[in-house]
């Protein structure tokens, strides 16, 4: 089952692997099947993946899902998490390296740079484990709407000083957990959006600049962030830990 698509995953990392460092490895995948989930492991000397167990899903898990999180039936190891409809396009399969630049932050330095952030330990304490997709960040207050479309056009513009200012008044007219909270999705989902994006170039498909439309969520700061990054890093991030560390104090 599987195993030509999940075969074609070595293919497209053959054509991508130069393009970032993250790419070289792959990662084990789930497939979401109603409520079961098969749990693929790569084999990378064989360039297959091999199906090391089935299992009952103990949370319901939405149609079409893309993500990557630990994943209780496979002893909370970390996979991308996927319906099978990703194997239809090959645009699908960028949004499983897409997931993989996830695991790959997650086994580099999520977590240590996660118990720096007062947001993350406020809102583990409450049991909010799905802050990340929930928190009520004040999208729609003007102040914030106002200095982050200054961010945005200054990024455009490659105008460090109009950066500089821009990220000032975002932290003024934030609370430092709503200020984490920007800087903590700009660094996660900026990345594997940056990413994304290089490979999506490679592949002579359309890139993905979805988040910009108002009204505002989350997903701003998928391509915020990304347009960050590329300023800050000349359009090579290596050190993550560093990265987070520019994005959270410039």
């Amino acid at each position: 089952m599987y195993a030509a698509e999940l075969k074609k995953v070595f293919e497209v990392q053959r054509e991508i692997s130069d393009i970032h460092p993250i790419l070289k490895k792959v990662y084990p995948i789930v497939v979401v099947k109603g409520d079961e989930l098969w749990i693929f492991e790569p084999d990378e000397s064989k360039q297959t993946y091999n199906l090391v167990k089935t299992a009952k899903s103990k949370t319901p898990l939405p149609e079409g899902i893309r993500a990557a999180f630990p994943v209780e039936e496979y002893d909370y190891k970390m996979a991308c998490v996927v319906s099978d409809d990703v194997f239809e396009s090959l645009r699908g399969y960028v949004s499983i390296f897409h997931e993989f630049v996830h695991c790959y932050q997650f086994e580099c330095c999520e977590l240590e740079l996660k118990k720096s952030l007062e947001v993350f330990l406020e809102e583990q304490a409450k049991g909010n484990y799905s802050w990340e997709l929930n928190y009520p960040f004040p999208y729609e207050k003007g102040e914030f709407q106002r200095a982050y479309a200054e961010f945005l056009s200054a990024l455009e513009r490659g105008d460090a000083e109009g950066v500089k200012k821009s990220r000032r008044e975002l932290r003024e007219h934030l609370t430092k957990k709503e200020y984490e909270y920007m800087v903590w999705q700009e660094w996660k989902e900026g990345l594997a959006r940056f990413i994304e994006n290089r490979i999506l170039r490679r592949l002579g498909l359309p890139e993905n600049h979805y988040g910009l439309e108002k009204p505002w969520d989350r997903t701003l700061f998928y391509e915020g962030g990304a347009r960050f990054i590329d300023f800050l890093t000349g359009g090579s991030p290596t050190d993550l830990k560093g990265l987070f560390k520019s994005m959270m104090e410039f």
